[in-house]
């Protein structure tokens, strides 16, 4: 659970992510049933009606929204430096994937329609933290990718995880690389940002021989980074 909206003073909790049809699967349970699962809920408990809150990974803090005071927030009405989510529309392959319609990325206005992206993508594919988008206002407080600007010097791999007792060595490799992670909505999933400066040989050669023994999968989402020649 990322996101927790009162929008009419009900309780929805929702992963934060676009979906074909949000009723699908959803389910109407008792609060206590969900602070049983997910303690971390508790601080939301004096949440005002029409208020959301949302947070990035399952362990991260919340950040309270108050209701928007109106239908759509028009882009001049963003402050500079100011953080909006963007909205991406996602195409699924043969196979269903990704499992969304679209993902939502937190990005600081630059000015005008310009802004940078400020977390690890998931799904969103040749994208990476830094890069410069243009957008436009959508619903109440979300804004929609209207088309690329200034792509950043930092690259992307999503990683799958298939065995649980590798996480600690991968993420220890990725900070050993330099690099920096995120965790989402999706339990076996690891967002990898790479800076220019990182050993992405390293990393690579970690991630290939994981990738060899089974205990993870791995995707070059936004390859920016060239290798060094031998």
């Amino acid at each position: 659970m990322l996101l927790v909206s009162r929008n009419g003073g009900a309780w929805s909790l929702l992963c934060g992510h676009g979906h074909d049809d949000i009723m699908l699967g959803a389910k109407v349970v008792g609060i206590g049933h969900i602070l049983d699962r997910d303690p971390t809920i508790l601080p939301l408990l004096d949440l005002p009606a029409g208020w959301e809150a949302e947070r990035e990974t399952p362990t991260g803090d919340w950040v309270r929204r108050p209701p928007p005071e109106s239908e759509s927030l028009p882009p001049e009405a963003v402050a500079v430096n100011e953080s909006v989510k963007i909205r991406f529309t996602l195409e699924k392959d043969e196979d269903g994937y990704p499992p969304f319609t679209s993902e939502r990325l937190w990005a600081r206005k630059l000015g005008e329609d310009l802004y940078e992206i400020d977390n690890i993508p998931f799904f969103v594919r040749d994208l990476s933290l830094g890069d410069r988008v243009s957008a436009e206002a959508a619903e109440a407080g979300v804004f929609v990718f209207r088309g690329m600007g200034e792509r950043s010097s930092n690259s992307t791999i999503r990683v799958f995880v298939i065995r649980e007792e590798v996480r600690p060595t991968l993420f220890g490799e990725i900070e050993k690389s330099g690099a920096e992670y995120e965790l989402g909505a999706v339990p076996d999933m690891v967002a990898i940002n790479i800076p220019v400066n990182s050993d992405v040989a390293g990393l690579l050669r970690y991630l290939d021989q994981a990738s060899r023994e089974k205990s993870l999968e791995y995707e070059e989402a936004a390859p920016r980074y060239a290798l060094p020649v031998n």
